[in-house]
């Protein structure tokens, strides 16, 4: 008897690929038509797309870089290659390049306004353009090639499926490098890591539509072969990728859900802590998920590879807790004081060692370990080193606000807000009203241990060779921002001034070791082109004004007041205010008790300190930085001037600031941290001549042309909300037709991330 059972290979093999039963390469036409499958798109040619995606974004960096390159050689030759002699203006070629600047920026430099482009935090039209182009590459990618199914499910996964998977794997490694605060794209493009922020973030947006995409098919094919049965049935196969994948989607889709950016400032802390949660559990998904199929694993690999590094460059050299490149620093703090100024103003000064470097407009990520040892912000660093480093070419006058000996003070302004920024605010001023100040974490003058991460960003053109003018737009707290690269440029004004008239044996130099004077990017500086300095400054009340009155004088007094126009917008309740109650005099309390400060002061009247015996000596201290205090130094009346020790218990180790030259530290009081009578003059003087304070708001593109007139190069910095930016980018891209004009060579424009 024949055996009739549907199992019977002789049944099977000569079944028509329409029958049910023929499912299996045993089947002649299954098998036939699988090869075809193949042979169409093979499975491994899909393979190429993740190849196809890792050159694009190589390309990128390459141009990124080369672009980079001509930045450095421009700071290093700035005559060379951005001369502004007469014969050179005159050039076609040069007048065609810079209108070809100007019309790419008055595009690129434009912003979408509005509560759409708020809330969804949307990039330059330049960075979108960017974006698109590149979406508009990975779609290619992604739909151009067909069929984007096969007959069946049997005979292969499906193509659209497999490419998109590896583009979406291949697009990993860069997503990571752009998140990383130390990075490789930071390096080799001089990006600053805030900056590639939305970069990574639409590339991660990016990655999860071809997530998406890739999954669609790998649930469509199943159900046309069979429906949801077979659906159920190829999902819990054995090393099925629809089982692997789904905890892995599931984990992409939270990362990218949490930084949409109204997400993420509502609730930043939890966003920080479940993101890198996130990435860990998603990045060891993956692998599980590629099942090292040919070069699937070796874009995680280099995935693994590019965050490890991030990870070790910032722990063993970016965070100075840690840093293998400073001796007897592991695990310590650097020193700090902290004074409540008005407006919810907290400005902290911390005292860190000489070698730590730094350039204008950097930041820091701080964490206080007395208020959380789990958070850490970033802050502007608002004052420049010490001129002992060789970076600005100052005189010994002009340093002694930042410098004391082997230590040099850091200054950040801390806006309170929420969180940990008005828990520093609060926490002081508990401290001040207390009467013995004296805790686990602060000693009697108010000094605690702040852990320090960077310095990270900046800029990386030499402003003052390369403008003819800086105009400063600032609102609120990012004024701070702005205030180092004020200082900069007013110093190499200063000494750009004193160059052609004064020999160099009494110019007020300071060399560094090899003996020259270098500006902040290690080249030899003599000249700064930069002839006036403006500064747009819009606060909501007259006592913000208060926040850094003193550091507007020091520029003052080193540019010039000719040079330095300043022009504050009063925005906010009681507007109309005089000038007396917007620079009060330096009696007035800053606090509603006002007992005591948190805070260091330079007393600069050399009196001396009747609560220290005359003549003593200084005494070596260790700090929780390993600072160490200096011998005293005598006056030019043969007076020595004593330093004041100071007993500190940061974890059980002493701390103290350092005396530099003719001057000693004191803490001061609250009030004291105002402004002096010769600073709020010199202020007084410069706001009544050159313009008044407007009770209301400016409005930027009316404002910028009039301060644009006369200059040829012009670099506008802005810092402060993002609708500030955004109008100040749109401002800036208008502008471009001076340009156009021949009334002006360059307008640029550099806006800091404020409050991400």
């Amino acid at each position: 008897m024949m055996d009739m059972s549907p199992n019977s290979n002789s049944n099977i093999t000569n079944l028509p690929l329409t029958d049910p039963r023929c499912n299996s390469d045993a089947c002649a036409a299954y098998k036939a038509a699988h090869l075809a499958s193949q042979q169409q798109i093979s499975w491994a040619s899909q393979f190429l797309y993740g190849h196809y995606v890792t050159w694009y974004y190589i390309v990128a960096l390459g141009l990124g870089m080369l672009v980079y390159g001509t930045k450095l050689l421009r700071n290093q030759y700035p005559r060379a290659l951005s001369p502004s002699a007469p014969s050179l203006q005159k050039s076609k070629s040069t007048r065609v390049q810079h209108k070809i600047i100007a019309i790419i920026r008055s595009i690129s430099y434009r912003r979408i306004r509005g509560r759409f482009g708020d809330s969804l935090g949307l990039p330059s039209v330049g960075i979108f353009l960017f974006v698109a182009f590149t979406c508009l590459y990975l779609l290619l990618l992604t739909f151009v090639q067909r069929p984007y199914y096969r007959l069946h499910r049997g005979f292969g996964s499906p193509p659209l499926a497999v490419r998109t998977g590896l583009m979406a794997i291949a697009l990993t490694p860069i997503i990571v490098a752009l998140a990383g605060k130390v990075n490789l794209v930071s390096m080799l493009t001089g990006i600053s890591h805030e900056k590639l922020n939305v970069l990574h973030r639409y590339t991660s947006y990016m990655c999860l539509f071809l997530s998406i995409v890739h999954t669609v098919p790998f649930i469509v094919a199943p159900i046309r072969d069979g429906g949801a049965e077979a659906l159920r049935k190829q999902f819990y196969k054995k090393g099925a990728y629809e089982f692997t994948g789904t905890p892995a989607l599931g984990m992409l889709v939270g990362l990218c859900l949490l930084s949409i950016p109204w997400i993420r400032r509502y609730a930043y802390n939890l966003f920080y802590r479940l993101h890198i949660l996130l990435y860990i559990v998603y990045l060891g998904l993956m692998f599980w998920h590629a099942g090292q199929e040919l070069d699937s694993w070796a874009y995680l690999w280099a995935t693994l590879a590019v965050y490890l590094a991030s990870i070790v460059g910032r722990l063993l050299v970016k965070w100075q807790t840690f840093n293998i490149l400073r001796s007897g620093t592991w695990y310590r703090g650097f020193p700090a004081q902290a004074v409540v100024l008005p407006g919810d103003m907290t400005k902290v000064n911390i005292f860190g060692p000489v070698d730590f470097v730094w350039t204008p407009g950097q930041h820091c990520w701080l964490r206080f370990p007395h208020l959380s040892m789990l958070q850490n912000h970033p802050f502007t660093i608002a004052s420049v080193p010490c001129c002992r480093h060789g970076l600005h070419g100052t005189s010994k006058e002009e340093d002694e606000v930042s410098c004391y000996g082997d230590v040099q003070r850091m200054t950040f302004y801390i806006r309170s807000y929420n969180g940990l920024t008005r828990r520093l605010e609060d926490h002081t001023c508990a401290e001040i009203a207390k009467d013995d100040k004296s805790s686990a974490m602060f000693d009697a003058d108010g000094i605690f241990s702040v852990h320090v991460d960077g310095p990270y960003g900046g800029i990386v053109e030499d402003l003052s060779s390369l403008y003819d003018c800086v105009v400063f737009v600032a609102g609120g707290g990012g004024v701070a921002s702005c205030m180092p690269w004020m200082l900069h440029l007013a110093r190499r004004m200063r000494h750009t001034s004193q160059t052609p008239t004064t020999p160099s044996s009494e110019r007020e130099d300071r060399p560094s070791d090899d003996g020259k004077s270098h500006g902040y990017n290690g080249r030899e500086e003599h000249t700064s082109r930069v002839k006036v300095i403006h500064l747009i400054w819009m606060v909501r009340h007259p006592d913000h004004l208060e926040w850094i009155t003193s550091d507007l004088a020091q520029v003052v007094r080193l540019a010039g007041h000719e040079r330095v126009k300043l022009e504050f917008y009063v925005t906010g309740n009681n507007r109309k205010a005089g000038m007396a109650d917007i620079v009060p005099p330096p009696h007035r309390s800053l606090v509603a008790k006002e007992a005591k400060s948190s805070s260091l002061a330079i007393d600069e009247t050399h009196e001396p300190d009747h609560d220290l015996e005359k003549g003593q000596q200084s005494q070596q201290l260790s700090s929780s930085a390993n600072l160490q205090l200096p011998p005293a130094r005598k006056d030019s009346e043969n007076e020595t001037v004593p330093a004041r020790k100071a007993s500190l218990k940061l974890d059980e180790v002493e701390a103290a600031a350092a005396l530099h030259s003719n001057t000693r530290i004191v803490p001061e009081t609250a009030a004291s941290a105002m402004p002096q009578e010769d600073s709020i003059a010199v202020i007084r003087h410069t706001v009544n001549e050159l313009r008044s304070i407007h009770p209301e708001r400016p409005y930027l593109p009316d404002l910028l042309p009039g301060l644009l007139e006369g200059h040829r190069r012009i670099m506008i910095y802005g810092c402060g909300p993002e609708s500030l930016k955004i109008d100040l980018s749109n401002a800036t891209a208008k502008a471009q037709s001076r340009v156009l004009r021949g009334k002006a060579d360059k307008i640029s424009l550099h806006t800091e991330t404020f409050g991400w």
